[in-house]
């Protein structure tokens, strides 16, 4: 199983199978999409793994950047493709919550979706389960934070720092507690692995992003907000 997410700030790879096989992380660069390949041929070398060994291919489809989602997901559809394998998708804020190590509890993944706003979620672990109280969802901090109970809670992802300077005494007296990680690509892969054993069919062409909110470019253009002047040319409002 080969697990891609460029979803967030790095770029993430992993090989697994009943083991780790190999995995790779690195900063992500503006423009990143063409080093991607490279860096997926260059964790297929470093494990001694040939391409047609990959049976299945898992991708993080957001939330997160848009430019960053869009590259793994065409990346990934493309691979499957020439490989003629399933590719599964797996939503970061679902790795986020794995990726914890939460062995009982509450965790809650956040990500920064600007603005005052949080790509958030928040979900019961129980050993291997993970029960979603709170569906995926992008909502301003303070509004997601007043919703969520006095109890113990795990705080994972790239936006648990702005959690914790919201939090207040009340807050960690509960037991309010943040972790900062990004999602790991080894758990991207095996809960791709486990839908793939599980007999879940692969997506392709119905494989779709979880935006959770248009891009600002897509908003500005539907938003109409260039009008034209009294001469005919474009203003900004």
């Amino acid at each position: 199983m080969l697990a891609i997410d460029t979803s967030g700030p790095h770029m993430s790879l992993s090989l697994v199978d009943d083991q780790v096989l190999g995995a790779l992380t690195v900063r992500r660069p503006e423009g990143g999409g063409r080093l991607l390949l490279p860096a997926v041929d260059q964790l297929l070398q470093l494990a001694g793994v040939e391409s047609a060994r990959v049976r299945a291919i898992a991708v993080v489809t957001g939330p997160g950047s848009f430019t960053g989602v869009r590259i793994a997901v065409a990346t990934a559809k493309g691979l499957a493709m020439g490989w003629g394998v399933p590719v599964y998708g797996v939503g970061a804020l679902e790795a986020l919550a794995r990726s914890a190590n939460l062995p009982a509890g509450l965790v809650a993944p956040v990500r920064d979706a600007r603005g005052g706003m949080v790509y958030c979620a928040l979900y019961r672990v129980q050993g291997a389960a993970l029960a979603c109280r709170q569906p995926p969802a992008v909502r301003p901090l303070g509004e997601w934070l007043d919703d969520l109970p006095l109890a113990p809670i795990l705080f994972v992802g790239e936006g648990a720092h702005l959690v914790e300077r919201e939090m207040t005494s009340l807050h960690r007296q509960a037991g309010w507690v943040v972790l900062w990680r990004h999602p790991d690509p080894v758990v991207v892969g095996w809960i791709g692995r486990c839908r793939l054993l599980e007999g879940v069919p692969g997506q392709l062409l119905d494989l779709s992003v979880q935006y959770l909110r248009r891009p600002k470019a897509e908003m500005r253009k539907k938003d109409g907000r260039h009008a034209r002047g009294p001469a005919g040319e474009l203003r900004a409002p």
